[in-house]
């Protein structure tokens, strides 16, 4: 599922499984259970779910009122929010063939000569300036730095040598 691959790279999120728990709600006088798709466990403690649909499932009348209703649920009773993706924020520009080329970096430690470099880059370049710095010694410290979230970038157009890049403060390295 391609939006557990987002949550890979969210830094506020520590854990999540899938399919964590049924509840039981009333709706139309009959009783229902429902699934949330994602639990999530946030940096700060807190929980949230997700529930993960088609664009087009979110905007029938039917679902949009099921959900209103279990938004209010999950707040009043299990005191954190659902919030509902849509495959449109999934799959938008080329953001998942850009995670999936910098998911295997994301397991690979940033070694402290990679964030010595980073110190002294400048606050914005390109991919190419990038790779540049690292030409002699590591071709893969490019995407481990920005597979770490040391660098924002517009991760919905295709990673290309004119990529633009701007080091995020609070990086570790900063």
């Amino acid at each position: 599922m391609n939006a557990l691959l987002m949550l890979e790279f969210e830094s506020k999120v520590v854990s999540y499984t899938t399919q964590p728990f049924s509840i039981l709600y009333r709706s139309q006088g009959r009783l229902r259970r429902y699934t949330p798709d994602i639990l999530l466990k946030y940096v700060n403690g807190a929980f949230g779910s997700i529930e993960v649909k088609p664009h087009e499932e979110l905007e029938k009348q039917v679902n949009i009122d099921k959900f209103a209703l279990l938004k209010e649920i999950f707040q009043q009773e299990l005191g954190h929010s659902l919030t509902l993706l849509s495959s449109k924020a999934v799959y938008r520009g080329v953001q998942i063939d850009n995670l999936k080329q910098l998911y295997p970096y994301l397991w690979q430690s940033v070694l402290s000569s990679e964030r010595a470099v980073f110190k002294q880059m400048p606050l914005q370049l390109t991919f190419d300036a990038l790779k540049q710095r690292f030409q002699e010694t590591s071709s893969s410290a490019p995407l481990r730095l920005i597979a770490h979230g040391y660098f924002e970038w517009d991760k919905f157009a295709p990673l290309t040598g004119s990529s633009l890049f701007k080091k995020v403060k609070g990086s570790d390295a900063w």
